[in-house]
């Protein structure tokens, strides 16, 4: 579930070309992938295929056309009986990379600065290694159950909210953390320099590794991006993707080149949503971060952090990246931002003309009496504001029209019960802006 800000163009002119079909895992053809243009008009692919220039589709009758990537918005590869925001798997093995994508992987060994990574099931995912630089974090056993992830995912955090923190840490599987300058890490134990002497832990015992954020290194921009979703959990961005066929057509698969320069393959049965994002194109999270404020109805003090925290707006650095992935009881969200119970957050734009869209929605793990209200201003102005939204009233999109005379402030606001004093959460997604 992306959030994103998006400079939409015209469509262009439609040229035929033949394409290769989608395929699933026992060589029937898949369900069709429904495209998304920037227009929202909405085209059902029985057929695609795609590289960085264009994607080429054939419809249900057989016609072939083929759609430059600045007219195309999103690309849904999901039956139209799972919804949008339907769970995904929680995996017990995670690569979190500085730029905030997550890939659903198994460390396989750490060397010469680079990260191997591997598949329990996946067998046909292929990956090259990945500069440690890049990775935030490695989660090489995280609990299953929803409340021991939660606490798992908060001590992480408070590991890399330490300001003061100047080693990697090896988080350990009895809650013990065990710092220091990491070397390597094998099949059977990771190696430490810990006192000016090498340290050995067995890997049964580690559950992470949080890697020194002054070492880390945010990938580049790129001209043009995308964002992709797959149905084991992984949630990344690209600066490349083609389609190249498998050792047999089919399956097909698709190609991708991560901010990291790592390259991936997946077959595109594994695929669920692609959007796409030209040069003009910003997310919520590339924004210039004014400010934000959290009014917790309970205390909630991130461990190790000198301050009180909002553990679902993650900290203000200096890369100002707020959006993420939420994962609550009952749905995991992309690029999505939350706000639980009273919240704003404050994003500067330039001067000019603005379309802004997007939805927020309640997740169903809340109580019947709960009820909340969310708001969209500039400047203190109020743009947009929701009906009470509570389990009846879940979702609300919006759409709006504003001009910024010189930059100007634009707020989303968040308020759980009269006072703010209901634990719901609001999920803000598909968020969109477009200069007219």
């Amino acid at each position: 579930m992306n959030t994103r800000l998006l400079i939409f163009n015209a469509l262009m002119p439609v040229y035929l070309l033949g394409s290769i079909p989608v395929w699933s895992a026992d060589h029937e053809p898949a369900l069709p992938a429904r495209i998304q243009l920037v227009n929202a008009q909405v085209i059902t692919a029985h057929q695609v295929r795609m590289d960085g220039n264009e994607l080429a589709i054939t419809a249900a009758d057989g016609t072939p056309s083929r759609w430059p990537w600045k007219e195309i918005a999103r690309i849904d590869f999901r039956s139209e009986s799972k919804a949008a925001y339907d769970g995904l798997p929680v995996p017990q093995h995670e690569i979190w990379l500085t730029n905030g994508d997550r890939i659903a992987a198994f460390v396989k060994e750490i060397q010469d600065e680079k990260l191997q990574i591997g598949w329990v099931e996946q067998t046909k995912w292929q990956a090259e290694p990945i500069p440690l630089e890049s990775v935030e974090v490695a989660v090489l056993k995280a609990p299953t159950s929803s409340f021991a992830r939660a606490s798992f995912r908060r001590r992480i955090q408070s590991l890399r909210d330490a300001a003061a923190r100047k080693d990697d840490v090896a988080l350990l599987s009895n809650g013990d953390e065990f710092p220091g300058e990491f070397i390597e890490l094998g099949a059977e134990q990771a190696t430490l320099m810990r006192l000016k002497e090498s340290v050995q832990v067995p890997r049964f015992r580690m559950a992470a590794l949080v890697f020194n954020e002054e070492l880390l290194v945010v990938p580049q921009p790129a001209k043009q991006r995308w964002r992709v979703v797959t149905n084991d959990g992984s949630a990344f961005t690209v600066r490349e993707l083609r389609t190249v066929n498998g050792e047999k057509e089919p399956p097909v698969k698709l190609e991708f080149l991560l901010m990291t320069g790592t390259r991936l393959v997946v077959p595109m049965q594994d695929i669920l949503t692609i959007e796409f994002a030209p040069d003009s194109l910003q997310w919520l999270d590339d924004l210039p971060l004014e400010s934000h404020a959290w009014h917790p109805w309970l205390p909630a003090t991130v461990q190790g952090s000198s301050t009180t925290k909002n553990i679902l707006l993650t900290r203000q650095t200096s890369r100002n990246r707020l959006t993420g992935i939420h994962e609550g009881f009952d749905e995991t969200a992309f690029w999505s931002l939350s706000m639980s119970p009273e919240a704003e957050v404050t994003w500067r734009l330039a001067k000019g003309a603005y379309q802004l869209s997007g939805r927020v929605h309640v997740p169903g793990a809340t109580t019947l009496s709960a009820a909340a209200k969310a708001s969209i201003e500039q400047n203190g102005k109020t743009l947009w504001g929701s009906q009470e939204m509570n389990l009846q009233n879940k979702s609300e999109a919006f759409q709006l029209d504003f001009i910024v005379t010189e930059e100007e402030k634009l707020t989303f606001r968040a308020k759980s019960g009269p006072a703010g004093d209901q634990g719901m959460q609001l999920i803000w997604s598909d968020v969109s802006l477009r200069v007219k």
